[in-house]
């Protein structure tokens, strides 16, 4: 009698645990709001204002290139909003890069429903799996959402010592075509340090290394440029063809990510030779780059928003006194095309304005 007790109390839990699910899944389905309020939202999806505003401050700035840390200082030091949970004790109130990471990758803030069962806690690297729109609204667009996905999902994406350098990586080596990396050295009787940006030598590629420039002259030759462009830039009207940039981009992107491991999964199954293996890998990150190009084109806009353009006296106070590296950063990436330091005659890193080459984006 105990074992049919048991085994009817097992059979009635898993039927109980499908009719949940079935229920979840019909909810997601729908639109329907899900669980608890989040940042931005009250109970069922209801939306506060001010919490909305910097939800959409923390897109707009993602979106022009910032990085999750120097988003989470600002939110700490200045947005005077504490921490999701902070009443509730759960948390000091201080907010961090995980928690920026987790609303701008969630579908919530773009009015769509996202259903991944399998996935008990929070959201994964890249979201949960979205169903389609949800009947509250919507902080951002789902474009925008597609975009800080893609951006993050992006292996390549690093954050280090090019957030505090304005120039690394941007600069490039006129000999070889390899970013240029930050550095210091003592300079003359008194030992003090002299900034520059130089080519970092790699053993077996003899072209690497050899060259180096003057950061604050290769610095000042970049600034006063960007402020001479900027006096003088429209911005372009957004247009509807602009979300399907960003889809087909995406498609590109995901496809030879796809490829590339495949390719991994070919080589390590002896069905690749290595050059085989080498060439299709360097097919597929080229697609990356080319599509990457292309949502970077789309993310202009986003880099530029809310500049003083055309006013060269607000530009200039604004590049001295308000704008942070990244934030600098994010506005160079979005002009520049290329920025080439070419080699000095006699050697050495003394600075000559003929020396940088520095090509804006039409």
């Amino acid at each position: 009698m105990a074992r049919q007790l048991v085994a009817m109390a097992a059979y009635e839990s898993g039927h109980k645990a499908d009719r949940i699910r079935r229920a979840n899944r019909q909810k997601a389905e729908r639109g329907d709001w899900h669980g608890a309020a989040k940042f931005g939202y009250g109970t069922g999806g209801v939306l506060i204002p001010e919490q909305a505003a910097v939800v959409r401050e923390m897109a707009d700035r993602f979106l022009a290139g910032q990085s999750l840390r120097s988003i989470t200082a600002w939110l700490n030091d200045e947005s005077g909003f504490p921490a999701p949970q902070a009443k509730t004790g759960k948390t000091l109130g201080v907010w961090h890069a995980t928690t920026v990471k987790s609303i701008l990758v969630s579908a919530r803030i773009s009015g769509q429903r996202a259903y991944e069962p399998t996935r008990r806690r929070g959201d994964g690297p890249n979201g949960r799996e979205i169903l389609g729109p949800g009947n509250w609204p919507a902080i951002i667009t789902p474009e925008e959402t597609t975009r800080i996905r893609a951006m993050l999902s992006n292996p390549d994406r690093r954050v280090g010592a090019s957030s505090i350098n304005l120039l690394s990586a941007i600069a490039t080596c006129g000999k070889c075509g390899s970013g240029l990396v930050a550095g210091k050295a003592k300079h003359g009787p008194s030992d003090a340090k002299r900034n520059y940006y130089r080519c970092m030598p790699v053993p077996g590629h003899p072209e690497r290394g050899g060259l180096s420039v003057s950061a604050s002259g290769l610095e000042a030759v970049v600034r006063e440029a960007v402020i001479a462009r900027l006096a003088v830039t429209t911005l372009p009207a957004d247009t509807p063809e602009t979300g399907g940039a960003v889809a087909e981009a995406m498609g590109r992107i995901m496809a030879a990510r796809e490829r590339m491991e495949d390719l991994a999964r070919d080589y390590g199954a002896g069905m690749l030779t290595r050059s085989e293996y080498h060439a299709g890998r360097v097919a597929a990150q080229s697609a990356v780059h080319d599509a990457e190009l292309a949502l970077g084109r789309v993310n202009r806009g986003s880099a530029l928003k809310g500049l003083p353009i055309g006013d060269e006296a607000a530009l200039r106070h604004a590049w001295e006194h308000e704008w942070t590296v990244p934030q600098k950063r994010a506005i160079l990436t979005a002009l520049i095309d290329s920025l080439v330091v070419q080699p000095y005659a006699n050697g050495g890193s003394r600075f000559r304005p003929e020396r940088v080459q520095l090509t804006f984006k039409a």
